[in-house]
């Protein structure tokens, strides 16, 4: 787990493939849009395409909804028409991720853009967050006062994913919702093959004029390999925050 201190101003969720990253990612969106409409939200989400019972490949999908391939089993035409709504295009020499063939221009096409957002807001200050941090399943936004005034007046909205701590059930974990809330699932190997993708991501984080903008992000768990060197520098990143998505624990357990 990475520590920090100073202020946060970026959430990375990480965890094993399956474990539900994606569904909390579209929880948050939901909760979000419900509940603060003048918040502006971009970025996309990787969904799993299925054909026949069986995984054929992932699509990249924009919170407004557009569509394109992100990657297809070898052997399934990159232009066939598996998932409706994707953008299509001819099948070229491509890089691999395991089976998958991945289609970096197709990629590009959706996902940058959605990352493009520009802001016209006044940036509001981050107070810091402090604790352990595993992440439930259940997104909230709450009003909070500014530290060191005694007033009942809220200055800025927040949200609290639900982190499990020690002996409470929740622990408030805030990110300060300004202008943009940006969604990036995922930062993995196969977006990571595109070179104008993570100079985008790379800017996100790195440029201070985007201080209105809150990036929400997935990234793979760190495994004993050496990883893609982004990936290691976001997780030691002083103003981001890393949070684990645990495995869902069954009854009997």
């Amino acid at each position: 787990m990475a520590t920090c201190s100073g202020t946060y101003l970026h959430a990375l969720l990480t965890g094993p493939p399956g474990v539900g990253k994606t569904t909390l990612i579209k929880k948050v969106c939901a909760v979000v849009a419900k509940k603060r409409g003048d918040v502006k939200m971009s970025g996309f989400y990787t969904e799993e395409v299925r054909e026949g019972g069986g995984r054929v490949g992932f699509d990249v999908v924009t919170l407004q909804g557009e569509r394109a391939i992100l990657a297809r089993v070898s052997g399934v035409s990159q232009g066939h028409s598996v998932t409706e709504g994707a953008t299509r295009r001819p099948r070229e020499a491509s890089p691999t991720v395991g089976r998958y063939q991945v289609d970096v221009t197709s990629f590009e096409t959706i996902a940058l853009p959605a990352l493009e957002y520009k802001s016209t807001k006044t940036p509001v200050a981050l107070s810091k967050v402090r604790g352990n941090s595993s992440v439930s399943d259940s997104p909230k936004i709450l009003e909070r006062k500014p530290p060191g005034r005694k007033t009942t007046s809220a200055y800025s909205s927040t949200l609290e994913t639900g982190v499990k701590s020690g002996k409470r059930d929740e622990l408030p974990v805030q990110l300060h919702m300004r202008d943009c809330l940006v969604v990036i699932d995922e930062i993995g190997k196969m977006e990571l093959f595109s070179k104008s993708f993570v100079a985008s991501v790379e800017g996100l984080f790195e440029n201070m004029s985007n201080e209105w903008r809150v990036v929400l992000a997935t990234i793979p768990v760190a495994g004993r390999g050496k990883s893609h060197w982004l990936l290691e520098e976001l997780r030691h990143r002083r103003n981001c925050r890393l949070f684990q998505k645990p495995v869902a624990q069954t009854k009997s357990q």
